[in-house]
Formats: structure tokens, C-alpha cells, sequence
């Protein structure tokens, strides 16, 4: 059974308090939402010349706590990375939060309501499919490569999250690969073979997965590729036993 977030940046119950008006499942404005956050963020870090990845997650390390500034860790730092962390803070960290504390606090009363146990369920009632939308459709509209790369990588990291990883895998397979579809319209052969290696590195996408159809697809239709990078992202594609 999912429940309401208790990511170490903020504990669960303070989340609740924080989101009583918001206590009801989550619409698709919720999750539409949430993912104009994510872009937004993306975005901000292309501003900044700024790829998302470890060498940013260090700059947030020990820096953010309950996605917020810890001020005392702050104050030697520059106003490019301060903003970089205001970013986080204000788009990546808190409305993830917020978003997943009121979808999921019916899960935490009594009595808990049936979709909470049921994936299929939960799927129908959470309807997380709104996101990835909002998400295809900004990958298809940036004209910054940057840009699109850092919102394929927030994905990726929201698909490290407990959360998504314990949500019905089918509806995550589908909307991610939604938005990679669009991704690989325009990206190059490196960028399509570093943003596989990032997608495979979060989840275990099986070889019948809709992730795994869309790399065989562009393998399958791409002249330039070498030999080596065909065979990298056929490997991507048939690495992971599939999930039920």
C-alpha cells in the first residue's frame, strides 16, 4: 500500500498539517500541476547552464532540509547557486510533497479506504497519467536540448522515489514512455543513449515495456547510429526482467 510521503526533508504528520485544505484525492490539475513545477524547475537550471544530476544533488546536500533553506548552511554561497537551491526548494521538493500527502491521506484514517491496497485501484483513483502529459508535452515544445535533458532526469529521479516505485507499473511504463517518445523526436544519438542509461538506472523496465518498444523503435529506425550504440540501447531494451 502507498502512503503519504515521509521523505526525509519533511516528516509525514507536519506534510498533513500543512496540507489539511488539500485532504482529497488528487484531480489532474493536481498532477498538471506538479508537473509545470518540474518543468519549471528544468527550465530554471538550463537558464543557469545547469545539468540535473549528482553534481547538482551535491550542491543540495546537507543544504535543505524539509525542502527548505537551513539558513546556517547557506550563507557563504553565491547568488547563482542560491537561486539553484530556491529552485529545488520551491519546484522539485515541496509540491512533490504536498501533491502525494493529499492524494494519499485517505490511506491514513481509518478505515483505509479499499483503492489503497488494490494497485489497479489506485491507479484509477490517483490517475497520476496527467503528469507525464503536461511533461510530453514540454519536452515537445523546448527548444533548450539542456532544457529537455533536465526533465527527462527529473523523471528518472521521481521514478528512484518510493512512491513511484511501489505505484501499478503499467501506468508509469505508459507515461514515461510518452514523454521519451517525444524526447527522442529531436534529441541526438547521445543524448537518447545517456537519457536510457538515466531511465534504466531508476526502474526496471522489462522487455515488453513501452520504454523498451520506444528504444527498439528508434534503433530500429536510425541510420547514424554505431555499431556500439545500437547494441547499448538494444541491451537497455532487454535488460530488465519484466514486472508484473
Amino acid at each position: 500500500m502507498l502512503t503519504a510521503p515521509s521523505i526525509s526533508h519533511i516528516p509525514a504528520r507536519m506534510v498533513l498539517l500543512a496540507v489539511i485544505p488539500l485532504l482529497l484525492a488528487a484531480s489532474d490539475d493536481t498532477w498538471r500541476q506538479l508537473a509545470a513545477h518540474d518543468v519549471a524547475f528544468a527550465k530554471g537550471l538550463a537558464s543557469q547552464q545547469v545539468r540535473y544530476g549528482s553534481d547538482f544533488e551535491q550542491v543540495v546536500q546537507g543544504r535543505v532540509a524539509r525542502c527548505r533553506k537551513i539558513d546556517g548552511k547557506v550563507t557563504e554561497l553565491d547568488a547563482a547557486t542560491l537561486r539553484q537551491i530556491d529552485l529545488f526548494c520551491e519546484h522539485l521538493c515541496m509540491p512533490w510533497v504536498d501533491a502525494w500527502a493529499a492524494a494519499l491521506a485517505p490511506c491514513e484514517s481509518e478505515p483505509v479506504p479499499s483503492w489503497c491496497d488494490d494497485r489497479s485501484e489506485l491507479d484509477r483513483h490517483i490517475g497520476f497519467g496527467p503528469y507525464f502529459e503536461v511533461l510530453a508535452s514540454a519536452v515537445r515544445d523546448a527548444s533548450d536540448p539542456l532544457e529537455r535533458y533536465n526533465i527527462m532526469a527529473v523523471i528518472a529521479d521521481r521514478l528512484d522515489h518510493s512512491l513511484t516505485r511501489d505505484y501499478p507499473y503499467r501506468a508509469l511504463d505508459h507515461g514515461v514512455g510518452l514523454v521519451l517518445m517525444e524526447y527522442m523526436r529531436s534529441a541526438s544519438i547521445d543524448e537518447t543513449l545517456s537519457v536510457a542509461r538515466l531511465l534504466y538506472s531508476s526502474a526496471s523496465f522489462g522487455r515488453r515495456s513501452e520504454v523498451a518498444r520506444q528504444l527498439r523503435t528508434y534503433a530500429a529506425a536510425s541510420t547514424t547510429l554505431s555499431a556500439a550504440q545500437r547494441k547499448e540501447l538494444e541491451e537497455c531494451a532487454r535488460s530488465v526482467a519484466e514486472k508484473p
